[in-house]
């Protein structure tokens, strides 16, 4: 889902509570919203002008947001910031994935508040 072109569905917030990311609208609605993977979206992009720096905390969506970015990560061994702390599998499962895509990687986990929130690990 996150590594192809397809539409997603939102739904409003309407209990007030705050979050990061949220969209509004009419309770029970649902709002469409078309996406596409960043290889689909640079697809047509010189070497040149493909991304050196990747950052997600897309909300446990990394993963497959990752497999949507093959093709610059094999190409172009872009940084990488991930958010590591939205599934406990993350932190053994988006190394090992992108150690699938390039060996030349290495890692460095860091946490930036208090608790499990904000565990990034960065690929250089």
């Amino acid at each position: 889902m996150w590594f192809d072109e397809t539409e997603l569905l939102f739904a409003p917030n309407t209990d007030d509570r705050a979050g990061s990311s949220f969209i509004t609208g009419a309770a029970g609605e649902k709002y469409p919203v078309p996406v596409t993977s960043l290889d689909a979206y640079f697809k047509n992009e010189a070497e040149g002008g493909l991304p050196t720096f990747i950052k997600m905390d897309i909300e446990g969506a990394e993963l497959g947001a990752l497999l949507g970015a093959v093709e610059i990560i094999r190409q172009n061994k872009p940084r990488l910031a991930i958010c590591a702390y939205h599934k406990l599998e993350d932190i053994y499962e988006l190394p090992r994935a992108i150690l699938a895509i390039r060996k030349d990687y290495r890692f460095a986990l860091r946490q930036h508040a208090p608790g499990c929130w904000d565990t990034v690990l960065y690929a250089v």
